[in-house]
């Protein structure tokens, strides 16, 4: 994927709804194949990392920052786990031809899922910490 330099302001998670907004239509019409699916998920969720990133790791978040965070988030887990079980079932499509292995995508839906965790349960302040410090490391 390429890298394009994105920065933070107040209507950051726009582009995350937007993103959802679409990967909905997608999901009610059936309209495409599973690849593209897989591939747009992946794409959808890069942008929402990274604007997490921005508004929840090197800047103090704030309640709408939390709230979307956690609505965006979810949704996007909920579709990834969706697509891993279409994916377990269509064992003739592999993920591997839009640069991503089955285990990679699995891995990524795993990721999600440790950061809405991370921000959103009982998770103990030393456990959090711990994320964030690596969060902060490695970045989107």
């Amino acid at each position: 994927m390429f890298h394009v330099d994105y920065h933070a302001d107040p209507t950051d998670w726009i582009p995350g709804k937007i993103l959802m907004e679409e990967m909905e239509r997608e999901l009610t019409q059936k309209r495409t194949h599973l690849l593209r699916r897989v591939s747009n998920w992946m794409t959808a969720v890069s942008i929402f990392q990274r604007i997490e990133h921005k508004r929840m790791v090197e800047n103090e978040p704030s309640l709408r920052d939390f709230e979307f965070h956690k609505a965006l988030g979810t949704f996007y887990h909920g579709v990834g786990e969706m697509l891993l079980l279409e994916l377990q079932e269509q064992k003739s499509i592999d993920p591997k031809w839009i640069g991503m292995s089955f285990e990679g995508f699995a891995a990524a839906v795993r990721s999600l899922g440790y950061s809405l965790r991370m921000w959103h349960s009982d998770m103990s302040e030393a456990e959090r910490e711990g994320i964030l410090d690596a969060f902060k490391r490695e970045g989107p």
